[in-house]
């Protein structure tokens, strides 16, 4: 089965997706409020831009004009963030959040970083305290679910996941979708975890551990032939990845094993191969065929 569902996703999700849906409304909300120029307009769409380094140095400037600027300082955290400058990112939104003990936006992201960090307690209470100041934030409630799901609490994953949905920003969210199906998956819920997997690649075919754990869902209803097309999908995306070939590997291995008890050593041989070009180290593809092909030559002889 699958190992790649952890808490570390979030490092990734926080540098892709969630820090654009984040930026967003802080800038529509914030950006009258806290200056009266055009420069934080200006930097916030540089910040969009991704030329983080202009973007940076106009935030600076506004900060240091006004310390109370925590428009400012929230978008040199995430700036940091993004560049895996941790200490200064936590630096800055401790800054916000002493100037602003309830500020939503800092207290998620000042959360994400305890939670990649490892500090679990910490980040759990960022994450609730966002939730006393905001009961709708979408964000809070989504790491929240990641952290429930990877302590086992899978309905407390699944609650908290679909109040990130319900907040309206993420409804169409694949990751949601996705860490949904998980939590169901472990819950034995497996039509509702489809679902949910298929409701993640409909928005984002090239969801691998989407395509992944769908596969194992058809495997494990008997669908063979269904999980092996679901893998060779993830393939066509991302040809080396290790665990769909082990995937194939393994599914193909268990069907020659299957037609070795039935006799059909010729069709046995075929799927040890097949295994054996996804995993081209498979030592029970090696073994069996090395067996396989003394017996056939006993035979000839």
């Amino acid at each position: 089965m699958s190992k790649r569902v952890s808490v570390l996703i979030v490092v990734t999700f926080v540098l892709t997706l969630l820090v654009i849906v984040a930026l967003m409304p802080a800038l529509a909300a914030d950006t009258d409020a806290v200056s009266g120029t055009d420069h934080i307009v200006e930097a916030a769409a540089l910040h969009e831009a991704g030329e983080l380094d202009a973007a940076e140095k106009i935030f600076r400037g506004e900060l240091e004009a006004d310390p109370g600027n925590t428009y400012a300082a929230c978008q040199l955290g995430l700036i940091y963030m993004k560049q895996a400058k941790r200490a200064e990112a936590a630096r800055y939104l401790e800054h916000v959040l002493t100037c602003e003990p309830n500020n939503v936006f800092a207290l998620v992201w000042r959360g994400v970083l305890h939670l990649d960090a490892g500090n679990e307690d910490a980040a759990r209470d960022c994450f609730m305290r966002a939730l006393d100041a905001e009961p709708q934030d979408a964000n809070a409630h989504y790491f929240l679910g990641v952290m429930e799901a990877a302590a086992g609490n899978r309905a407390a994953a699944v609650s908290h996941f679909r109040d990130a949905q319900s907040a309206g920003e993420h409804a169409d969210d694949a990751e949601i979708h996705y860490r949904l199906g998980r939590a169901f998956m472990a819950e034995d819920m497996a039509a509702s975890a489809r679902l949910e997997f298929e409701r993640c690649l409909a928005i984002a075919p090239n969801h691998l551990d989407a395509l992944d754990a769908l596969g194992w869902l058809y495997f494990n209803e008997g669908y063979v032939e269904e999980a092996i097309e679901t893998w060779h999908c993830g393939l066509d995306v991302s040809p080396h990845d290790a665990e769909l070939r082990a995937n194939l590997a393994t599914v193909f291995g268990q069907k020659a094993l299957e037609l070795q008890e039935t006799g059909d050593t010729a069709r046995a041989m075929l799927h040890w191969r097949k295994a054996q070009r996804f995993e081209p180290h498979n030592r029970a593809a090696a073994f069996y065929l090395r067996r396989l092909e003394r017996r056939q030559a006993s035979l000839g002889q």
